[in-house]
């Protein structure tokens, strides 16, 4: 009988994110060996957690290929996942949103963005959480610590 062998959605998130964990490890070698402290701690705590999901993810795909019936399984599937991957989109696009327009421009684009795209509608509740939260991180960070912000 030749099973066909059945790889955990988990398997390829945790190989991705370790691969971008090593590259995060080896951009803090460029800082200063005080400054990096804290990133490395994180970013260890981060692979650790990568390296469980790993496992996890292969026993995951050992007793799915193992298993007769698979309706049960979660699969690396567009229908699953395509509402993370759209928000994946939407934050990248504020990452590079943040260089060209400045943290304020780019957060008041952000916030209301996102906010419609889980599908809350309330007019009110988005400029009110959008103006809170930038009014709430200019005197936090600009006003009293004297922050520049990007």
């Amino acid at each position: 009988m030749n099973k066909k062998r059945i790889i955990h959605q988990d398997v390829y998130i945790s190989v991705l994110l370790m691969i971008l964990g090593v590259y995060l490890f080896y951009l803090t070698t460029k800082m200063m060996p005080e400054a990096a402290r804290f990133p490395r701690m994180a970013l260890g705590v981060f692979m650790i957690l990568m390296v469980w999901t790993f496992v996890d993810g292969v026993r995951k795909s050992i007793a799915a290929t193992n298993v007769q019936e698979k309706k049960d399984i979660r699969l690396l599937k567009w229908e699953q996942n395509k509402m993370p991957f759209a928000l994946f989109v939407i934050t990248v696009a504020y990452a590079i949103g943040l260089d060209f327009l400045g943290f304020f421009t780019a957060t008041a684009i952000f916030i209301p963005v996102v906010m419609l795209f889980f599908r809350c509608r309330n007019i009110k509740l988005i400029a009110g959480v959008t103006i809170g939260t930038l009014l709430f991180v200019y005197l936090m960070f600009v006003v009293f610590l004297h922050a520049a912000l990007p």
